[in-house]
């Protein structure tokens, strides 16, 4: 009689410890789609943020210059803003997912792919194009093309960036000469 006794209650633990496996997975797996679709949602709300804002600068239904606050999640491997598209492309699963939207104003700028809150401006330029960027942004812009024809020399820089030359290695706050162009684009006549 023990034996048979010892037997069921080996049994009921048995099934009691598959219910709890399977439940935890199911869980797992439950909070796990949970958190890649909250994922895409927010990289979702902050390009479309940053777009209704660029767009209201350029319209002129906002000054000319006004700041988002947006909540980037984790895994984002791109972010971009240029022509009339802003991008975020984030790691979900292993799978590259694509939060885009097109807008009306001609934008450029540097977006932050950190996990967390940013304040980025949104600025209308002179010239139209509307400009985004985040506050905190401290690495300087790099020259990733350049070119001399004749006395015009050009510099394209992979940000906005005001941009300075002088024949002699000194400081960028002490250059005397500047380039003219906004944006990424900058050109001038070598005197």
């Amino acid at each position: 009689m023990r034996i048979k006794k010892s037997q069921i209650s080996f049994e009921y633990l048995a099934i009691a410890g598959i219910i709890i496996i399977t439940t935890t997975v199911l869980l797992y797996v439950f909070a796990a789609g949970y958190m890649e679709s909250d994922k895409i949602k927010k990289a979702q709300n902050s390009v479309n943020a940053l777009a209704n804002a660029a767009d209201d600068v350029y319209l002129g239904r906002a000054e000319d210059k006004k700041y988002v606050y947006i909540n980037l999640p984790s895994g984002i491997k791109f972010a971009s803003a240029s022509g009339r598209q802003i991008l975020i492309q984030l790691d979900v699963g292993g799978s590259i997912i694509d939060a885009m939207v097109i807008t009306t104003a001609i934008v450029n700028g540097t977006l932050p792919t950190g996990q967390g809150m940013h304040k980025l401006y949104v600025e209308k330029l002179k010239s139209g194009i509307v400009l985004i960027g985040s506050l905190n942004d401290t690495s300087p812009p790099r020259i990733i093309d350049k070119s001399i024809n004749g006395l015009l020399m050009e510099v394209t820089t992979d940000e906005y960036a005001l941009c300075r030359y002088d024949s002699a290695d000194i400081t960028f706050d002490n250059m005397t000469s500047s380039f003219n162009g906004e944006l990424t684009l900058h050109k001038t006549t070598i005197s």
